[in-house]
């Protein structure tokens, strides 16, 4: 797994299945009994996360994508290109996707009202008033800290279901 301060960690591999066939393996591990990741396929993306039984508020869920190695996406700065005949395999964990949803718009709220605090201080100022409404701002970034931290400590929190979900995707694309 990526180490670092992400909030959804990433991964990009190179793979020497053919794009199909690598689709086919990664799509494999939601029948596969042994390793009971759950998940959905639509085209050439899978999301995977670990069964209901043993999720939890912090569980990850995989985002991967298989790309043809003459997909301009595939081909990114700084990444060797895929081998010949092979593919790239892209993901992102992430939380369930209604708490990212709920962690963004949280920020979203966070930064509007930073945005809202310091006009309405700037007014209150130019009126020779005490800027009262720019004690907001802090709070507001303390409040943002707080959930960084708190995405930090659930990255923590699931590392082993994410390394287990990392291993096995590994296995699955490789020949």
């Amino acid at each position: 797994m990526p180490a670092g301060t992400h909030l959804r960690p990433t991964f990009r591999w190179l793979s020497p299945c053919p794009p199909g066939e690598a689709l086919d393996r990664l799509g494999r591990l939601l029948a596969d009994v042994p390793h009971a990741f759950t998940g959905r396929r639509a085209g050439n993306h899978l999301m995977l996360t670990v069964p209901p039984r043993d999720r939890h508020f912090w569980s990850p869920w995989a985002h991967v994508e298989v790309l043809d190695p003459d997909d301009p996406a595939a081909n990114e700065q700084d990444h060797p290109p895929a081998p010949a005949g092979g593919c790239v395999i892209r993901g992102r964990f992430s939380p369930h996707p209604g708490i990212w949803t709920a962690y963004m718009l949280a920020y979203l709220a966070l930064t509007t009202l930073i945005v809202f605090a310091g006009v309405f201080g700037y007014a209150q100022f130019t009126l020779e008033r005490a800027p009262t409404a720019w004690l907001a701002v802090p709070a507001c970034l303390l409040v943002a800290g707080v959930m960084w931290g708190a995405s930090l400590l659930g990255q923590r929190l699931a590392r082993e279901q994410i390394e287990s979900l990392t291993h096995v995707l590994r296995d699955a694309a490789r020949a």
